[in-house]
């Protein structure tokens, strides 16, 4: 079945991650690794990312609420490029990501033929990141679940998120709440939903939508689709 090491909230530092390392370069029976809730930066995430680039073992890494930054996110971004055929769930919630390092975790995207589940909440993608991170959605046919919940996402970043999954035949569910994207992006969003044929949730709650998006989201709702939304209060 395989191991799982739950190193959760242990306060890991870059150090220790680095032993972690060397324990991961040779190991075949680690599934998961938990890492999330420590104090892992660029240094402490090179070294594993170094570790892991060869392990066809590992298939669930997170790394939730560390201090990668966008300098970590880009060793991530070239992990994914290098071991294309094994992470696949990748958790990233809460790591200070801006736009620099979403550029190269799209790249990783781009390649990767394992990878089905990213979490990529609580950072700072804005628009200009998600825009980079989703670009190569279009013709990725292995992720099916990406949450990007709570990055200051507004119209344009929707906008670029449904030009995006509209092509897109393997994403199923996407999380898109607690942004900023008012009606302009969610009719955007539900012109797209016409056209794909994959997606079977939807979530953008708490965001700004109004009346004229609400009724072009319901509009667009087919049978086996659910869409989680709500009237945002603009008074």
């Amino acid at each position: 079945k395989g191991d799982i090491l739950n190193l959760n909230g242990q306060k890991i530092t870059d150090q220790c991650a680095s032993s972690i390392a060397k324990v991961l370069i040779s190991n075949t029976t680690i599934l998961k690794l938990n890492l999330g809730n420590n104090s892992i930066g660029e240094n402490g995430i090179a070294d594993l990312a170094g570790a892991i680039k060869t392990n066809k073992t590992l298939k669930n890494l997170a790394l939730q609420h560390n201090h990668l930054g966008d300098k970590g996110a880009r060793k991530i971004g070239r992990l994914l490029k290098q071991n294309t055929s094994a992470i696949a769930e990748l958790n990233l919630q809460n790591n200070n990501i801006d736009e620099d390092g979403a550029k190269m975790l799209g790249e990783g995207i781009r390649v990767s033929t394992s990878l089905q589940i990213l979490d990529m909440r609580d950072n700072k993608l804005k628009d200009a990141g998600v825009k980079l991170l989703v670009k190569y959605l279009k013709g990725n046919k292995f992720l099916n679940r990406l949450n990007i919940a709570n990055n200051e996402i507004g119209d344009e970043g929707a906008k670029s998120i449904a030009d995006a999954f509209k092509d897109n035949k393997s994403l199923t569910f996407l999380e898109i709440n607690d942004n900023d994207i008012g009606d302009e992006g969610a009719i955007s969003i539900a012109d797209a939903l016409k056209e794909n044929s994959k997606l079977t949730t939807l979530d953008l709650k708490n965001n700004n939508i109004a009346k004229k998006g609400c009724d072009r989201l319901r509009s667009s709702k087919k049978t086996g689709v659910e869409i989680f939304y709500q009237l945002a209060n603009l008074f």
